[in-house]
C-alpha cells in the first residue's frame, strides 16, 4: 500500500550486495513472526510466574497484534517519506529493546505495555521489508525474493510453539518463559548493524501530501473498538458496552472508509488506502486470503495453548 519510488542502489541485476540485504530482510521478518505465535506456548508458565488472569493472558497476545496493526499502513508510508532503511532499521531496534523490557517484566501490566511496544516496533519494520524487495530486485529474481519471504513468514509463525517449548523445557517452568523474548536480543542487534551496512537508501521525502493523520485516528479507532470487547467481552460477560463498542467499530469503519474516498478525490493528503487499490480484484483477493489465512493460522495456536 505504499508509493515505491527509486532508490539510490538500483541493480540491474541480483548482486551479492542485494543477497545480504535480503537476508537481513528475512532476519527481520523471523523474528517479528516468531514473536507472534512463539508467546502461545508460554501461556500457563506466564500465568504461574506473575500471577496473571486470562484477561492479562489476552492482551498479552492481542496486545502485540493491535499494535502491530495500528502502525502497519502509517509505517508504509514514513518509509516513502524517510526512506525505507530508516524504519526498518529503527523499527528492529525498538522491538530488540521491546523484547528485553518483555523479559524483565515483572507483572501482568509491565508485560502488556512491553508487548505493545514490541507490536509497535515490528509493525514499524514490517512494510520496508516488502518495499525494499521491491526496490532491490527486478523481473524472476524478485519473484524468487518474495518467495522467500513468504516460506519465512510461514516457517517461523509454525515455529515459535516449538521454540518457546524447547526453551522453557530446557530453562525451566517458572522463569523460562523470559528466554522467549531475550533470544531476540543477539539476532536483534545483529540485523540492526547488518541493515546499516547491507539495506539500499531509498529516496526520501516521496510522500510530498503528507499524511493522512484523521484518517489514521478514525482506522486506529475503529480497531480498538473492535478488539477491546472480543478480549475483555467473555469474562466480563459480555455486558452492554461491549456491544455498543463492537457497533461504534462499524460505525468508525465506514467512516474511515468514506473519509478516503474524500481524501482520494481532492483531499490535501494521501490517503492511508488509496480506494482505487480495491479496483484490483488480485489485491481485493489477496486481502480476503490474508484476512483468513492470518486469523485462522495464528489465532489456532492461542486457542490449542
Amino acid at each position: 500500500m505504499t508509493s515505491l519510488q527509486a532508490p539510490t542502489y538500483v541493480p540491474a541485476a541480483p548482486t551479492r550486495r542485494s543477497w545480504l540485504a535480503l537476508a537481513v530482510l528475512i532476519l527481520g521478518v523471523v523474528m517479528g513472526m516468531l514473536d507472534t505465535t512463539i508467546v502461545n506456548v508460554a501461556l500457563p508458565t506466564i500465568r504461574t510466574s506473575i500471577h496473571a488472569d486470562e484477561a492479562t493472558l489476552s492482551w498479552i497476545i492481542s496486545g502485540y497484534a493491535l499494535a502491530y496493526g495500528l502502525i502497519l499502513i502509517p509505517a508504509g508510508r514514513m518509509g516513502d517519506r524517510w526512506g525505507h532503511k530508516w524504519t526498518f532499521t529503527v523499527g528492529l531496534a525498538g522491538f530488540t529493546l521491546a523484547s528485553l523490557l518483555c523479559g524483565l517484566a515483572q507483572s501482568g501490566e509491565q508485560l502488556i505495555v512491553a508487548r505493545v511496544v514490541q507490536g509497535l516496533a515490528a509493525g514499524l519494520f514490517f512494510p520496508a521489508v516488502t518495499a525494499l524487495i521491491q526496490l532491490s530486485f527486478v523481473g524472476r529474481p524478485r519473484g524468487k525474493a518474495f518467495a522467500v519471504m513468504g516460506a519465512a513468514i510461514g516457517f517461523s509463525a509454525a515455529l515459535g510453539p516449538l521454540v518457546g517449548g524447547v526453551l522453557i523445557e530446557w530453562l525451566g517452568s517458572l522463569e523460562g518463559w523470559r528466554s522467549i523474548f531475550f533470544v531476540n536480543l543477539p539476532f536483534g542487534v545483529v540485523g540492526v548493524v547488518a541493515a546499516l551496512l547491507f539495506l539500499p537508501t531509498g529516496v526520501a521525502g516521496a510522500d510530498a501530501k503528507g499524511t493522512d493523520a484523521f484518517g489514521f485516528v478514525l482506522l486506529a479507532g475503529s480497531l480498538v473498538a473492535l478488539l477491546v470487547p472480543l478480549i475483555e467481552g467473555q469474562n466480563l460477560g459480555w455486558p452492554l458496552w461491549t456491544w455498543f463498542s463492537l457497533a461504534g467499530a462499524v460505525l468508525l469503519l465506514v467512516a474511515f472508509a468514506r473519509w478516503e474516498v474524500r481524501q482520494a478525490r481532492g483531499g490535501r493528503t494521501t490517503p492511508l488506502v488509496p480506494p482505487h487499490l480495491f479496483s484490483h480484484p488480485a489485491f481485493t483477493g489477496g486481502v480476503v486470503l490474508a484476512l483468513v489465512y492470518f486469523a485462522a493460522f495464528t489465532g489456532i495456536f492461542f486457542t490449542i495453548s
